[in-house]
C-alpha cells in the first residue's frame, strides 16, 4: 500500500538487447501512485508492463494527459506491452473531465503499435477513458491488433475513442 506522489512521468523501461522481455511495474493492488502536475503519470516503453495499483489524477486541476500512456515508435510497441489490474481515477466533475486512462498514439511517419494487453482495469471520471491514434505524420503509422479486455469504464466523456486521419497508409 501507501501513496507515492509523483514530480514526473514513472517510465516503464525498453527490453534489453539481451531479453525479449521489458520492464515491469509491479504495485501492490492498494498502492496510489498521484501525479503532483500535469504530465502523462506512466509511460509503457516496448514489452514494458504495469501490473497493480491505482493511478489517481483527481488532486490535480485541469489534468490533460493520461493515467498510462504510449507513443509509438519506429521500431514498434509490440507484443508483451500492456497493463492489468490497474485503477485509473481522473479529475473533474462529470461534463468537465479533461484526461486520459489509456492512451497510445502512433501520430509519426513510420511510427507502429501492436498487439499491446490491457485486461482487468478500473477508468473512472475521464475525457477518454481509453483513446487510440493513428494518425498525422508522413503515413505509414498504425496502432493493429491491441487488446481490451474486461475494463470497466465509469464516467466518461467518450468510453473508447478512435482516432485516425483516414489516410490509407494509416491503420
Amino acid at each position: 500500500g501507501g501513496t507515492y506522489k509523483t514530480s514526473s512521468t514513472v517510465t516503464v523501461a525498453v527490453a534489453s538487447a539481451f531479453s525479449t522481455n521489458g520492464k515491469k511495474l509491479l504495485l501492490d493492488q492498494q498502492a496510489i501512485l498521484k501525479p503532483n502536475g500535469n504530465f502523462n503519470v506512466v509511460q509503457l516503453f516496448n514489452k514494458a508492463r504495469m501490473s497493480g495499483g491505482i493511478i489517481d489524477e483527481s488532486g490535480v486541476s485541469g489534468f490533460s494527459n493520461a493515467g498510462i500512456f504510449i507513443q509509438g515508435t519506429v521500431s514498434g510497441i509490440t507484443e508483451g506491452t500492456g497493463a492489468d489490474h490497474v485503477q485509473i481515477i481522473g479529475a473533474g466533475a462529470v461534463g468537465t473531465y479533461t484526461s486520459y486512462g489509456i492512451k497510445i498514439v502512433a501520430n509519426a511517419t513510420n511510427q507502429n503499435i501492436q498487439f499491446c494487453n490491457f485486461h482487468d482495469m478500473v477508468i473512472d471520471n475521464m475525457a477518454y477513458g481509453i483513446f487510440v491514434q493513428a494518425s498525422a505524420g508522413g503515413g505509414g503509422n498504425y496502432n493493429n491488433g491491441n487488446l481490451f479486455n474486461n475494463i470497466t469504464i465509469d464516467n466518461a466523456n467518450h468510453g473508447v475513442y478512435l482516432d485516425g486521419n483516414h489516410s490509407a497508409t494509416n491503420y
